[in-house]
């Protein structure tokens, strides 16, 4: 006898659409806040509309095409995805530069904030960023998952001519990305209770409660409603943690049943 019904959230109550687009604006705020590289810092916003948050995905994940490679792949983390797609473009970066400035980065055991910022400060005013060729020279690695994250360090060999300790998923670079993704996906007010500290970069209001529902707010609460009232229990089976799974759901009117 059937007595409760477990939801999923991700692709089931809600679109993955938010995910996505906070991994974006990780990736774009590690290359464009001042403090992180730098780059053209006079376009960087810790509160972007929806039109600037489209126009970043698109230029970052270069038309949906980077993400659905990676998704390809069986990547489903979007700390991964940032780790990913920022390692990357780091990696350009380091190719266009003397040994002198790569050096403030690939001298140290480790990637801090502090290195990424003095890194910024000593680049030239003439490098380029290049989303579109992610996919071409991520296509030789035949692997998935984990697989593309080693295969970074393939790319450094072939770029720098050496493997590096930063390109590793225990690396504080990873670490980086995952925080930077945890304050956009869960704004100033939620993300100290999410990492343990408060911001680095304040002034974001996250995505919780501007969650993307695949259905209309109010045919999931009549949906709930009904199946409440037929006397079965309802749940939530999910790996996302409790406060990015609470909050979408109050905001959408369903905690109550």
């Amino acid at each position: 006898m059937i007595k409760t019904v477990l939801f999923d959230i991700d692709g089931v109550l809600l679109s993955e659409e938010r995910c996505f687009d906070a991994s974006a604006l990780s990736v774009w705020e590690l290359i464009h806040s001042p403090l992180y590289l730098g780059i053209q810092s006079e376009v960087y916003t810790a509160q972007p509309d929806e039109a600037f948050i489209r126009s970043i995905r698109r230029e970052v994940f270069a038309n949906e095409e980077v993400l659905t490679f990676m998704k390809s792949r069986g990547m489903n983390s979007n700390w991964d995805m940032v780790f990913l797609t920022f390692g990357y473009q780091l990696l350009l970066l380091l190719e266009q530069v003397p040994t002198d400035v790569r050096n403030i980065l690939l001298e140290n055991s480790d990637i801090d904030r502090r290195s990424l910022k003095a890194f910024g400060e000593a680049l030239p005013g003439d490098l380029s960023i290049s989303y579109t060729t992610f996919v071409e020279d991520f296509k030789a690695c035949k692997g998935s998952k984990q697989d593309l994250l080693l295969y970074l360090n393939e790319l450094s060999k072939v770029k720098l001519g050496s493997t590096f300790k930063i390109f590793s998923r225990s690396s504080a670079l990873w670490k980086i990305g995952q925080e930077t993704y945890q304050e956009w996906y869960l704004g100033d007010t939620f993300v100290e209770d999410s990492i343990g500290k408060k911001p680095y970069q304040t002034g974001k209001q996250g995505f919780l409660t501007e969650e993307i529902p695949l259905a209309a707010p109010e045919e999931l609460r009549s949906l709930f409603k009904t199946i409440k009232d037929s006397g079965l229990a309802i749940g939530v089976g999910t790996g996302r943690p409790y406060i990015e799974s609470y909050e979408p759901l109050k905001a959408l009117g369903l905690l109550e049943y």
